[in-house]
């Protein structure tokens, strides 16, 4: 697979806000801008010059539609909090811009400029970012051909996605405790939790899956936020299931899906594509039996696909080993094939274990 130029980003790479500000369409209408049979189509945007190394000023900038800027039901609005707490800079202070259901690069942060045009924004990073290019296109193809600038593969609404938290990626569970924090193991059951969320439709369902996909096990929604008077749901949902540790044995990997009330779900595999962006996939988490402490214990180690940025870890990253099939999560948990038999056997006595709370 090919390197992407994009970045990386694991489960707990973004959140999930409340955020108090005024809506920009009566900002804009207190402004007096004209009406889109006037030619009012985009509402551009953008931060401070100087802010980055590209284009002509080295703004970031952006435009969205008319109808999307202006529409009450979409809350776009011009915040000034986030969480009840007025925004720090790294988060936009003193003003930014929030478009819910639309992506990151869309909500321009420290605004300095918004203006109402007939054509979108020519600002650098609004063609060279946020793309979703098909997977034959390369950088080098991409800025060859014009790729960047064709209207068909920017990126707006965000797709459906869920992850899971929760064993966290290298947490490891003893089999003859109540295990950590994060795992929650309560009996002889692991409980796994994550979140999911869609571009403002409800999710009607999250699952979890240890036989890549051949079969489903429903999770509980244990929150959820209200929708607006439109029907449209913003926040993310909280999901979370009790998993028979006996079953994690039985099995190198969990992953999970969301599904909408437009019955849209994720895919199994992912696309590659230039900037690695919008790939919503069922979420994998590894799942590493071995010793520890020089085979005094033993346990499960839980591997997520990567990590948020440079950092290095995840099954995505590890390299490919040689030994056999056996694998080494990044705490250094060995996990050595078992025969059937033996695996069984532990299955047998994992039933028997009376688990402390």
């Amino acid at each position: 697979m090919k390197q992407t130029i994009g970045f990386s980003w694991g489960p707990s790479g973004h959140g999930c806000s409340t955020w108090t500000g005024i809506r920009l369409q009566d900002v804009l209408t207190a402004c007096g801008i004209k009406q889109p049979n006037q030619g009012a189509k985009y509402i551009r945007m953008r931060g401070p010059k100087g802010e980055l190394p590209k284009g002509d000023d080295g703004t970031y900038g952006t435009s969205i539609t008319y109808h999307r800027g202006m529409d009450p039901q979409y809350d776009v609005i011009l915040a000034f909090k986030q969480n009840g707490r007025w925004l720090t800079p790294d988060h936009g202070a003193p003003l930014r811009v929030i478009i819910p259901g639309y992506i990151g690069g869309r909500m321009i942060k420290w605004i300095e400029e918004i203006c109402v045009s007939e054509v979108e924004s020519d600002n650098w990073y609004h063609y060279n970012d946020n793309r979703v290019l098909p997977s034959h296109v390369d950088a080098a193809m991409a800025a060859a051909e014009g790729w960047w600038y064709k209207p068909d593969y920017i990126i707006n609404d965000l797709n459906i996605n869920s992850a899971i938290l929760y064993p966290a990626h290298d947490e490891v569970l003893p089999l003859n405790s109540t295990g950590s924090s994060g795992a929650n193991a309560t009996g002889p059951c692991c409980k796994v939790k994550g979140y999911a969320y869609s571009n403002g439709n409800k999710i009607i369902r999250c699952e979890l899956t240890l036989d890549d996909g051949k079969s489903w096990r429903l999770a509980d929604i244990v929150k959820r936020a209200e929708p607006n008077e439109y029907g449209k749901h913003w926040g993310w949902v909280w999901w979370e299931i009790d998993v028979p540790v006996a079953d994690l044995l039985a099995t190198r990997e969990m992953a999970c899906r969301a599904w909408d009330h437009t019955q849209n779900t994720q895919p199994n595999t992912f696309t590659w594509n230039v900037m690695g962006m919008m790939n919503n996939c069922i979420y994998r988490v590894k799942i590493n039996p071995g010793s520890m402490n020089g085979g005094a214990l033993f346990g499960l180690a839980f591997e997520h696909p990567t990590l948020a940025g440079t950092a290095v870890g995840g099954w995505m990253n590890r390299a490919s080993d040689d030994s056999g099939g056996a694998i080494t999560s990044s705490k250094g948990l060995p996990a050595p094939h078992f025969p059937p038999p033996l695996l069984s056997l532990i299955m047998a006595l994992l039933n028997h274990i009376q688990w402390k709370r």
